[in-house]
């Protein structure tokens, strides 16, 4: 059966990887069957329940009471800012693909960036309409909400939930500015954890991560579509805390008892700071990011 499923990014052929159960929010104790691509490399999941939208309850955002509070509150914001401002200039238009309650785009707005968004979520969509006043597009489908000409189009750990991520990749290329940049971020299926932990990593999240998609598969997307790599990394600040976060989080997951998830958590802990190093290189690290440009004149 399962060489019938079909890889969720390439389309390519795939065989069975491992089964997980929903450790990190245990809203079921459902076994969620995933494949490996043997093409791109993609982990899939193999089929999506029905009432996915039950995995995402309201408590999964939380809502900010102001602006401020959303930027307070979203403690990657700072250095994917920082990240951007090395790649487009302020100024130009950035769109994000699933703000969430929309800490980094309030914050990219503040630094001079003409911002504006896609959200699935709607109280998420309405906290960043009505209170931080940033146009934003309700939409389970960016492929399809996406519109216009952007210098910057982002998606921070997005990626992963979105039911056909080749066809936001490939209408993200279509609406960069020439010049413009994709960026982003999401769990690596390349990484030393997920070669440890297999289905219990926590960066799985079954059933909310759709596709743990390889980065050499979204620059080759990418190529489709004229886009160009000019930055990866397995070993930057956002990496540094998906590494912290998979293995505590994957360790604590192992016990619902008080004392023994402690415990655990810090078994976690000791097993990350020996790895660290070994995470450090040659792509192992929990998380990538990736920027992709599109030429300001056609080469």
């Amino acid at each position: 059966m399962t060489n019938e499923i079909a890889c969720r990014f390439c389309g390519g052929p795939t065989v069975p990887a491992f089964d997980a159960v929903d450790r990190n929010h245990r809203l079921s104790d459902h076994a969620f069957p995933y494949v490996a691509c043997t093409a791109c490399g993609t982990v899939s999941l193999a089929e999506v329940p029905d009432d996915l939208g039950r995995y995402y309850p309201a408590s999964y955002y939380g809502m900010p009471e102001s602006p401020d509070a959303a930027v307070a509150r979203d403690d990657n914001a700072a250095h994917r800012l920082e990240l951007v401002r090395s790649l487009v200039p302020a100024g130009g238009s950035l769109l994000e693909i699933g703000p969430a309650t929309g800490g980094f785009i309030e914050l990219a707005r503040r630094a001079g960036y003409d911002v504006s968004a896609i959200e699935l979520d709607a109280a998420c969509c309405a906290f960043i309409s009505d209170v931080l006043g940033i146009p934003v597009t309700q939409s389970d489908d960016p492929a399809a909400a996406l519109s216009g000409q952007h210098d910057a189009i982002v998606m921070w750990h997005v990626i992963e939930h979105l039911s056909n991520p080749a066809a936001t990749i490939a209408a993200a290329a279509a609406a960069l500015a020439p010049g413009g940049t994709l960026i982003v971020i999401a769990p690596n299926p390349r990484s030393l954890q997920l070669r440890v932990l297999g289905g219990r990593w926590a960066h799985v999240d079954p059933p909310r991560h759709l596709a743990l998609i390889a980065p050499e598969a979204i620059v080759a997307e990418g190529a489709r579509h004229g886009l160009q790599p000019v930055h990866q990394t397995t070993a930057d600040e956002d990496a540094r805390r998906s590494n912290n976060f998979g293995w505590a989080g994957s360790f604590a997951s192992f016990s619902t008892n008080g004392p023994a998830r402690k415990v655990a958590g810090l078994a976690g802990e000791a097993v990350r700071l020996a790895v660290a190093p070994i995470e450090r290189r040659g792509g192992r690290g929990a998380s990538y990011t990736l920027a992709l440009r599109r030429p300001s004149s056609p080469s």
